[in-house]
C-alpha cells in the first residue's frame, strides 16, 4: 500500500496572486469602460440634435429678427419724418438736403437690418452649439463613470437654463430701439 508521498498541490506564490488580481481588476476596468462608453453612445443617439430642432431654433430667431426689422422700419420712418419736419420748420426743405438725408437714412437702415439678421444667426447658432456642448458633457460624464440618470438630470437642467436664456434673448431682441 504505499502511500507514497503525494504532496499537497502547490499554492500560488504571493506574486502570482497579485498578478492574477491585477489582471482581474484590469479586465473589470476594461469591461466597465466599454459598458460606460456604450451607455454614453446610446445617450448621444437618444438625444441627438435633429434637423427639426435646428429649424425650430432658426425659425424662432428669424421671427424675432423680422419683428425687430419691423420695429426698425417704423423707428426709421418716424425719425426721418421728424427730421424732415424740423428742416421744413427751418426753411431747409431743399431737395438736395432731403435726398442726401434719404440716402444716409437708407444706408443706416440697411446696416441696422443686416446687424439684426447677423444677431439672429449668431443667437440661433449659439443656442444649437450650447445644446451640443451639453450633450458632449453628459456623454463625457457617463464615460467617466457617472450614472446615466445623474448625467441626464444635469443635461436637462442645462437645457432648461438654455431655453430660458434663449427665450429671454428673443423677447429682449424685440423691444427697444433697433437702430445701430
Amino acid at each position: 500500500m504505499g502511500g507514497g508521498g503525494r504532496s499537497a498541490p502547490r499554492q500560488p506564490s504571493p506574486e502570482e496572486i497579485a498578478r492574477t488580481n491585477a489582471r482581474i481588476q484590469r479586465e473589470e476596468a476594461e469591461r466597465k469602460l466599454k459598458e460606460d462608453s456604450m451607455k454614453a453612445d446610446t445617450f448621444l443617439a437618444d438625444n441627438r440634435i435633429t434637423d427639426d430642432f435646428r429649424s425650430g431654433i432658426f425659425g424662432q430667431s428669424d421671427q424675432a429678427a423680422q419683428s425687430q426689422i419691423g420695429l426698425l422700419n417704423e423707428q426709421l420712418q418716424n425719425s426721418f419724418k421728424d427730421i424732415r419736419q424740423r428742416q421744413a420748420g427751418r426753411g431747409q426743405a431743399s431737395s438736395a438736403g432731403r435726398f442726401g438725408l434719404s440716402g444716409e437714412a437708407t444706408a443706416l437702415g440697411d446696416s441696422s437690418r443686416q446687424g439684426i439678421l447677423d444677431q439672429a444667426q449668431s443667437r440661433a447658432n449659439t443656442r444649437i452649439n450650447d445644446q451640443q456642448r451639453f450633450l458632449d458633457n453628459a456623454a463625457a460624464s457617463i464615460r467617466a463613470g457617472t450614472s446615466v440618470e445623474t448625467a441626464r438630470s444635469r443635461y436637462e437642467a442645462d437645457l432648461n437654463s438654455a431655453n430660458t436664456a434663449f427665450e429671454k434673448l428673443l423677447n429682449t431682441a424685440q423691444s427697444g430701439d433697433q437702430r445701430n
